[in-house]
Parts: C-alpha cells; sequence; structure tokens
C-alpha cells in the first residue's frame, strides 16, 4: 500500500518589505515526506545573494510538533559554520536553539546546521517546521541583516502503513510483506474489487476476509508460525485485493488512504478483530 499526501510550504517575513527583503532563510526541503519510524533530515540555510555580502553569525531557534517528529541528532553546516553552540534542553518539547559566529564569512547560499528527526506520528498527518532568527549579521562589518529577512518554513507529510506488499501463488496465495517499526502484529485481509465503494470521507471495501489475524511475521506463508494460505479463487471476470495493517501493542493501524488523504479505507464487515 502507498500513500500520496499533500504537502505545503509556507513563506513568513520577518520585519520585511518586499523592497527590503535581500536576505533568505530557509529549511530545506521546504516540502518533505517521511515514513512513520523513518529518519527525515532538513538543513538551515541562509541565501546572501542579493546581498553582495558575506554571512558572519546568526542564532536561531527551530520548532517543531513532538508528537510528529522526534529530534534525532544534529550537526554544524558548512565551512566556516561547521561548528555551532546548540541548546538541545529543551528538543522533547519540540524546539532546539542553535547560532555560530564565522570571522571571515561566507558568501552566496549558506548551509549553517543541519538537524535529523525520526517520524513518529501515523500517517496522512502534515506538521510545520517553524524557524525563527533570532540574529543575523554580517561579517567584517557587523551589519543587522534581520530587517532584510524573510524566512521560509517548511512542512514535513508522514507516511504510514507503505507497506510493500507482494502476492505469491494463484492457487494457494501467501503474502509477504516488509516489517514497520514499532509494530506487534499484523492483520491480513481480502476483499472483492467490485464490492469497493466510496463516498466523501471513505473508501469502503465492502465484505472482506480475514486471511491472518495478529500475525507475529510479515507473511501469510510459513514463518514463525503455521501458514495461513488463501485457496479461494475470485469468479471469472472479478478479481480480489489484499490488504494489511498493524498494531503497535495499543491500537490497530488502518488499511491505507486515498490519493491526497481524503478517503480513508474501512472494511465493511468481515474484518480481523
Amino acid at each position: 500500500m502507498k500513500h500520496c499526501v499533500i504537502v505545503l510550504a509556507c513563506a513568513g517575513a520577518l520585519g520585511t518589505t518586499g523592497a527590503l527583503a535581500q536576505v533568505r532563510g530557509e529549511i530545506v526541503p521546504a516540502r518533505g515526506v517521511a515514513e512513520t519510524g523513518g529518519l527525515y533530515r532538513v538543513g538551515i540555510d541562509v541565501d546572501m545573494l542579493k546581498t553582495g555580502k558575506l554571512l558572519g553569525s546568526y542564532g536561531a531557534v527551530l520548532r517543531w510538533d513532538p508528537a510528529v517528529l522526534q529530534y534525532a541528532s544534529d550537526s554544524g553546516g558548512q565551512s566556516p559554520f561547521s561548528g555551532a553552540v546548540v541548546n538541545r534542553t529543551a528538543t522533547a518539547t519540540g524546539t532546539l536553539r542553535f547560532s555560530a559566529a564565522a570571522p571571515e564569512g561566507a558568501p552566496g547560499h549558506v548551509n549553517v546546521f543541519n538537524v535529523t528527526f525520526r517520524a513518529v506520528a501515523r500517517s496522512c498527518v502534515n506538521s510545520f517546521l517553524d524557524l525563527e532568527f533570532t540574529s543575523l549579521s554580517t561579517a567584517l562589518t557587523f551589519e543587522n541583516l534581520l530587517p532584510q529577512l524573510t524566512v521560509v518554513d517548511g512542512t514535513v507529510s508522514i507516511i504510514d502503513e507503505s507497506l510493500n506488499l507482494m502476492v505469491n501463488d494463484e492457487v494457494a496465495t501467501i503474502l509477504t510483506w516488509d516489517a514497520v517499526p514499532g509494530a506487534v502484529t499484523y492483520d491480513a485481509i481480502r476483499g472483492r474489487l467490485g464490492g469497493m465503494s466510496q463516498d466523501a470521507v471513505t473508501i469502503h471495501l465492502g465484505q472482506v476476509v480475514c486471511v491472518e489475524n495478529d500475525s507475529l511475521d510479515t507473511t501469510t506463508g510459513e514463518g514463525s508460525e503455521p501458514a495461513h494460505p488463501d485457496t479461494e479463487s475470485p469468479a471469472l471476470g472479478t478479481g480480489f485485493f489484499y490488504l494489511v495493517r498493524f498494531n503497535d501493542g495499543f491500537i490497530n493501524g488502518g488499511y491505507g488512504f486515498s490519493q491526497g488523504c481524503e478517503r480513508q479505507r474501512v472494511a465493511d464487515g468481515g474484518d480481523c478483530p
């Protein structure tokens, strides 16, 4: 199952007008996608190209939703901003403060800092990364650049349950899928293509059959427990579909969403308990 999501980027000016905005601070990428349990890395860049001057120092704060992203690590940017003073005391609540100075300065588009997160939210969650500069100045002349600064925040969209599901053998069908970080058990279902329908918010899967409930491994074939092959065959001119969800020890995940996350796939009957 694969899910597509809509992501947005948003730009906010810090005390600037169109005529004054000569410096750009940004999160790179401005729009990104991360998979639940996976790592997501962003860079903090400052673009000095329009000024023709050298970036000398900065102070910045990055904020995020800790229910969506969990801080993993950070690193300095390109030389001469490869070292930074970092305050990590509030990363658990979604705040990271960092600063650096380079007396010799750096021209052009400068990567000043990098942060790596782990995505912890479930699928179809869009979350903003909010960047704020508390100080920004040129090298040599120590000119305050904040009045000339435009800040471009970022967004990340979390995808989940994106299992690479493989179907083998048309007589005694065996399903195999990728493991999901944090999953404890898996459920596999079968449905009829002709039984599906949709409305404004739901893709109705119709009546389904639970092929395997609470699987401890990533296959309905022979693994750490007995095989559960599906020996049913669709009628002539029809077809089956198969979907898998996981349970993290607390609740069952879902069977996915439509493109853009507008509609969730829901079984109308026969689902695994």
